[in-house]
């Protein structure tokens, strides 16, 4: 399988994000948007997210992003796949606090009309400020990844076939700065790419 990426973001500056980007159910009427050069939710206690409606992605596909004061239930960063929709979004997420614990730190997400389902939780095995949280998805097949080590993997039904990836986090008692330099595009299997090499 190849990642190759079809969108980046930087987070540089302070407030909204850019146009390439659709808010997905908000929590509190909040907002993903820039702090100082990182993302950030728009208000305390919020949960925010978005996904990269500025381009087309493939149905397999990925979502990447750098965590930062990721705090034990307070201070998440997430990053999704095949997200559609806006305030009743549809779509995969994986959720994490870089923590280690019982119960588990880490969660992935289905949601259906803004309503979350919890597919499956799992433990990262602790993770530190830089780390970078990963999500693909082929076919049905999920798994979540941090810093390019597997932390966690399930089969869906399908139930959503395609979209955009998406990133957001969650502050519990701020708008601290979480995340930063996101990635998404699309992943394609050795024999596609190669049967395009030849065609060329």
């Amino acid at each position: 399988m190849i990642q190759v990426p079809v969108a980046t973001y930087d987070f540089a500056g302070t407030g909204a994000l850019s146009g390439d980007w659709t808010q997905l159910n908000t929590s509190a009427g909040a907002d993903f948007e820039r702090l100082n050069g990182r993302g950030a939710p728009e208000s305390s206690g919020a949960l925010c997210f978005a996904r990269w409606s500025g381009a087309a992605f493939l149905d397999d596909q990925y979502s990447k992003m750098v965590a930062y004061d990721v705090n034990s239930y307070d201070h998440y960063a997430l990053v999704g796949v095949r997200e559609s929709g806006t305030t009743n979004n549809d779509g995969y997420d994986f959720t994490a606090d870089g923590a280690t614990g019982s119960p588990d730190h880490s969660v992935l997400n289905r949601f259906d009309g803004g309503v979350p389902t919890t597919l499956q939780n799992f433990s990262t095995g602790g993770f530190s400020d830089g780390a970078v949280m990963k999500m693909t998805v082929v076919g049905t097949e999920l798994k979540m990844w941090v810093d390019d080590v597997q932390v966690g993997s399930t089969e869906d039904d399908s139930t959503h076939s395609s979209g955009q990836p998406s990133a957001g986090c969650y502050d519990v008692g701020g708008t601290g700065e979480i995340t930063d330099d996101w990635e998404g595009g699309n992943i394609i299997s050795n024999v596609i790419l190669r049967r395009r090499i030849e065609a060329a």
